[in-house]
């Protein structure tokens, strides 16, 4: 079966929220940041959350992929990429890839950033039943390791990339991360990633080698094992 990236859109929403869960059952710290939320409330709460993402793209430097089933498609990958009539021709995504691309805000922007964010704070705060002490560690962690290692006006980073159970170990995740990577390379750019157990060795494939980790025993915040997140770094070329 042929496979195509097609840039995704808002009507995506479900299918890449549908992937994101099942991709990431198992892993320690999505599987136990809301194990007592109703799964209507986690969907509305996604599905909230990732629109606003788009909504904010041009305050983060999101690059939103899907890829579908090209069977039927009489143009190359490319030209449908990057076509405005991909909206009329939309497929199940079968396997998605958040990018973060690098950027500089205006001072006026960040003020702008800064408003919104507090105002998404008190308007759409996590759902009652999640583990907020939990989410608020990790995600410091996060922050303080990016903030470190990455430079968001000439960096990239790959922020979540996800495939459908159905359609893994298909090349699928290899097309998404290539597609980054190149973009990356013309731009003799450093590509960032914060790496789940499960997606390691798959980008040590691709070129990234490891600097940094982070551990969070999830025991003291009311939860059970420890996450792990390994920390790589790209240098332009994979070298």
């Amino acid at each position: 079966m042929p496979y195509i990236i097609l840039p995704a859109i808002p009507a995506d929403l479900p299918d890449i929220i549908a992937i994101y869960h099942a991709a990431f059952k198992d892993d320690p710290f999505v599987g136990q940041l809301m194990p007592n939320v109703p799964p209507e409330v986690k969907q509305a709460y996604d599905m909230h959350w990732y629109g606003r993402e788009f909504e904010m793209s041009e305050l983060n430097g999101l690059r939103l992929r899907k890829v579908v089933d090209g069977e039927g498609y009489d143009c190359c990958p490319r030209q449908i990429r990057h076509s405005t009539v991909h909206s009329r021709l939309a497929r199940k995504s079968l396997a998605f890839a958040k990018w973060q691309y690098p950027y500089t805000l205006t001072p006026e922007q960040k003020a702008k950033k800064a408003r919104l964010d507090r105002i998404e704070e008190l308007e759409h705060p996590l759902p009652a039943r999640s583990n907020r002490q939990l989410y608020d560690v990790f995600f410091a962690a996060l922050r303080e390791k990016k903030a470190k290692w990455m430079d968001e006006s000439k960096d990239y980073l790959l922020h979540i990339l996800g495939v459908s159970p159905a359609h893994q170990r298909q090349g699928l995740g290899a097309m998404l991360i290539s597609e980054g990577l190149a973009d990356a390379d013309r731009s003799n750019a450093k590509t960032y990633i914060e790496a789940s157990p499960a997606g390691y060795e798959l980008y040590l494939r691709h070129g990234w080698k490891q600097v940094d980790e982070i551990e969070v025993d999830i025991g003291k915040y009311g939860g059970h094992g420890v996450a792990t997140e390994k920390l790589l770094l790209r240098e332009p070329g994979g070298d």
